[in-house]
């Protein structure tokens, strides 16, 4: 029996582990006391750390390069009763670098994530991404929802004279209004797609006599789904930065509990904190969550300061 990421077990689920465990010839429990960060759910790293004996550390890190390794081994340094362990980095040195503020990160090329230690932090993180134009991503969701983007890159191939094929056009259908002076088709239109051939491609002008679209072929592809005034501010601003709207953001925001087991090339890290995180019973949960936070960095960490009254301090 193989049990993995066991240092973020509950009670209640270290005692069906122990239940199954009677049951197995081998029980392989594995897991990192330093990446234990879900106190909140009544989760109690002693009891992984009390788990067994026989300990093998797997003493060779392959995402770490050295710079951010050795800030790692100062951190995890600080949480007393750890399981005292050697890993080794890669052989490239990384980087890392504090900066003042996120306008001071190199966002304008190359894959990122950015985190915070709270949804609050992240939004405030949101809302600045925004207002300068940047494409991201949070929890999976682009910035701008998926569907109302690819209703439009429909839009825009029907313009250009190209044909979708029914899954295609379904989708645009489903995306845009069917009611009210702003009709893209007619409501119903979806039905009548039934009679197409599912190998068929459909133009502009085919769907337009057959298949219930009403629009004008020259509507703008925002107009299409009904962008409100700010997203379509949002998308010219993007498009200035010359990123597409078409494409996976390059970006991604979100809490460091969301990302634990994530990684990127380049990793940006806001160091603002909370009164309860700071000042909680358990301080060395807080060092566990920024060790987490920081070991995400494939090549580059940066460490976004706070002038808060609530920080984390390196």
């Amino acid at each position: 029996m193989i049990v993995d990421e066991a240092q973020d077990l509950t009670p209640a689920q270290w005692a069906m582990v122990r239940k199954m465990a009677e049951y197995a010839d081998e029980v392989l429990i594995a897991g990192d006391d330093d990446q234990a960060i879900h106190r909140w759910t009544s989760v109690d790293v002693q009891e992984f750390i009390n788990a067994s004996d026989n300990i093998e550390v797997l003493n060779q890190s392959y995402r770490l390069p050295r710079a951010v390794w050795e800030l790692a081994n100062h951190i995890s340094a600080r949480i007393p009763g750890r399981l005292e362990k050697e890993f080794f980095p890669q052989e490239r040195e990384g980087m890392v670098t504090q900066v003042g503020s996120l306008w001071q990160l190199p966002l304008d090329s190359g894959s990122w994530t950015i985190m915070a230690r709270t949804n609050k932090f992240v939004n405030d993180i949101a809302d600045h991404l925004e207002e300068a134009g940047y494409f991201y991503s949070r929890k999976g969701r682009w910035s701008i929802p998926e569907k109302k983007l690819e209703a439009m890159g429909f839009w825009k191939d029907l313009t250009l004279g190209k044909g979708l094929y029914v899954g295609q056009v379904k989708r645009l259908y489903e995306a845009v209004p069917k009611r009210g002076a702003g009709a893209v088709v007619k409501h119903g239109a979806t039905k009548l797609l039934d009679a197409a051939g599912s190998d068929e491609l459909l133009t502009y002008d085919k769907l337009r006599k057959e298949f219930g679209l009403i629009a004008d072929i020259n509507t703008d592809p925002m107009d299409i789904v009904r962008l409100s005034e700010d997203e379509k501010i949002y998308v010219r601003a993007i498009e200035r930065r010359g990123e597409s709207i078409y494409q996976e953001p390059r970006i991604k925001i979100s809490t460091i509990h969301a990302m634990k087991g994530g990684e990127d090339t380049n990793v940006a890290v806001y160091l603002g904190s909370t009164k309860a995180c700071v000042e909680g019973k358990h301080p060395e949960d807080e060092d566990r969550i920024f060790y987490v936070a920081i070991t995400r960095a494939k090549e580059n960490l940066y460490l976004i300061e706070s002038d808060k009254s609530y920080r984390y301090k390196i």
